[in-house]
């Protein structure tokens, strides 16, 4: 933007400008918030780091486990969660270029081809989080609903080719983003046409609101179905089995142990995925309608009494904070498999006593062994199509 022509500035007599003459770029724009708005850079520069900490090592751990020979073998969901392992790192790497720039400064997004594939790439990481869960919901639906067919409908050789699918799919509607950003004298600008407007305004809904949405509706048929199965399978069991499982309860448990572990991670996943995605979704869609970018032409004096430039540093902040909400989704997934799935919590155990001196430990590796036991981890597939 000219700046260099008449303003309403000349209404401040104070024209004091603390930070470079070229307005409007990266660097003049980090200046403005680290005076205006501190925390806002506070935030990007120690809570990302923080998250980029755990979201690695986390990610491989997930990766390396899910990817194990042996899980692989107990279900066909491992395959999906390995390749959201890997698209989340990739979107923490692409992030962390990104920080780099924006936050600190470093010229590391700012060259003409580079630019464009980085963009591609970066929301092309970002779609594939929704649709690979969307995926393993599907697969999971119809293995309860149709326990019969899961075994042809969730076998391992269809597993490939329903990534491949998302993933050609999310790579397709990324290429969008080509016609959407350019480098001109060194700074990254987006270019406002019709058609990039309009192509991201789609895909963001889609994306990030109705997929979602429409996996969370598939998680709670998931979840009322397991119960009604679990329900009927313990009416229906032998008078002497339910005898003996006093009255029903070991049943109850032993077949729910096939169906809810799974659910309730692909429920936990969703759940996340959502609520940290969709409120970041609106806020993109509506943000510069609701509070507009001050005026670029205004001295570091007039933005300080700029009541628009004050009501976007302030919502900035805000803005960060959400941000960094909707990161953690590419770095907390361990967790949720921790807590939720007791094969991946066994063979995490597994790997750190090979790793850790509790693996010379005749005690921790009898407890080990118990703890397998009770997890009713098994080298064997589960025959009614229940994915872990």
């Amino acid at each position: 933007m000219d700046c260099n022509g008449t303003s309403y500035i000349s209404n401040f007599t104070n024209n004091t400008d603390f930070c470079p003459d070229n307005k409007g770029t990266t660097e003049w724009e980090l200046c403005v918030y680290t005076l205006f708005a501190p925390r806002a850079i506070l935030i990007d520069r120690v809570v990302s780091p923080f998250w980029y900490c755990i979201g690695f090592l986390g990610n491989i751990l997930t990766i390396h486990i899910w990817s194990n020979r042996r899980l692989k073998r107990l279900n066909t969901s491992s395959l999906y969660l390995s390749v959201l392992a890997i698209t989340d790192t990739m979107m923490l790497t692409l992030h962390m270029l990104m920080e780099l720039e924006y936050a600190w400064g470093k010229p590391t997004l700012r060259y003409p081809v580079w630019c464009t594939i980085f963009f591609v790439l970066f929301y092309f990481s970002q779609y594939m989080s929704p649709l690979l869960v969307f995926g393993f919901t599907c697969e999971r639906l119809v293995s309860i609903i149709r326990p019969f067919k899961s075994e042809r409908f969730s076998r391992h050789s269809r597993a490939p080719k329903e990534v491949a699918c998302l993933t050609a799919f999310a790579l397709i509607i990324s290429l969008g983003q080509i016609t959407g950003w350019t480098v001109e004298n060194g700074e990254i600008k987006p270019m406002y046409i019709t058609f990039y407007e309009t192509w991201s305004y789609i895909t963001e809904i889609v994306i990030f609101i109705v997929i979602p949405v429409v996996t969370l509706v598939f998680n709670i048929l998931v979840m009322k179905t397991a119960r009604e199965a679990t329900k009927f399978r313990r009416e229906s069991a032998p008078i002497s089995k339910r005898s003996i499982s006093n009255d029903g309860q070991m049943l109850h448990r032993k077949t729910a142990s096939k169906i809810l572990p799974t659910t309730l991670t692909l429920m936990a996943v969703s759940f996340y995925r959502i609520f940290t995605t969709a409120p970041i979704t609106i806020i993109y869609l509506f943000q510069y309608q609701v509070f507009p970018y001050g005026d670029p032409c205004l001295t570091t004096s007039g933005i300080a009494v700029d009541p628009v430039w004050q009501k976007y540093l302030h919502w900035l902040v805000f803005k960060k904070i959400l941000d960094e909400v909707g990161i953690s989704q590419y770095s907390c997934n361990i967790f949720i498999y921790i807590v939720t799935a007791r094969h991946f919590r066994s063979e995490l155990l597994r790997l750190l006593c090979s790793r850790l001196p509790c693996a010379d430990n005749e005690s921790m590796r009898k407890e080990f062994m118990m703890l397998n036991q009770s997890n009713g981890v098994s080298m064997t597939r589960p025959t009614d199509g229940s994915l872990v």
